[in-house]
């Protein structure tokens, strides 16, 4: 049998408008990797384009080897792997940063710093991303051109605008306040507020306002 032949048997068994790269290029929904990092996003995988999931996957999959680590008590090769996705992201042109991601990761980075009570850490965690925030969204061009800032750009996965940041800067404010640090925990939750006032309703937690009759008294 000819490669022609073969070709054309195959051919007919192949619908028409299915593409050589419809069939190689989407990653399958259902993958471990993607359902758990699209649950860390908040996101719907199905409604993904192709190139979306392949970049879900691609850091899903670290993220996932991470998980694994913490479920086989490895928590420090857990970090080490968070850490090598965030400088990987950092080592980008400053417009291609993929805030969502970064956002994802330092929370999952702090998160396992806590638990292995390394309170230093989780704070130079939380302080490296809220200088690299603030640097990011000081240039209003980074913000109208960076593909992470814009939802309706085709690498945007989650479509939060500023929200990444605020969860994270909230839980930046949180782990302070739990550090007996009230005043600069405060002053993070109104950072985080800017960033997204759906936030706003936290001042109205006692911890908060105890902080404002302190100052009065003081």
């Amino acid at each position: 049998m000819s490669l022609i032949t073969l070709v054309s048997i195959v051919s007919a068994y192949i619908p028409s408008k299915l593409t050589y790269s419809t069939l190689i290029s989407r990653p399958r929904v259902d993958s471990p990797a993607i359902q758990y990092y699209s649950r860390i996003l908040k996101v719907e995988p199905e409604v993904l384009t192709p190139h979306q999931l392949r970049k879900l996957e691609s850091s899903g999959r670290k993220v996932f080897l991470a998980r694994k680590a913490i479920s086989d008590e490895r928590p420090h090769q857990a970090e080490k792997i968070y850490v090598d996705i965030i400088d990987q992201n950092l080592s980008r042109p400053k417009e291609e940063i993929n805030l969502p991601e970064l956002a994802a990761t330092t929370l999952l980075l702090a998160l396992q710093q806590q638990r292995n009570n390394d309170k230093k850490a989780a704070r130079s965690t939380f302080n490296n991303f809220f200088k690299i925030a603030t640097e990011f969204y000081s240039d209003e061009t980074t913000i109208r051109t960076n593909p992470s800032t814009d939802h309706e750009h085709e690498d945007c996965i989650c479509g939060c605008g500023k929200g990444c940041t605020a969860r994270v800067i909230q839980a930046f404010a949180l782990f302070e306040s739990k550090n007996k640090l009230r005043p600069k925990s405060k002053f993070l939750i109104k950072r985080a507020i800017e960033y997204d006032r759906n936030l706003e309703s936290i001042l109205k937690w006692k911890m908060f306002e105890d902080v404002d009759r302190q100052h009065v008294i003081s």
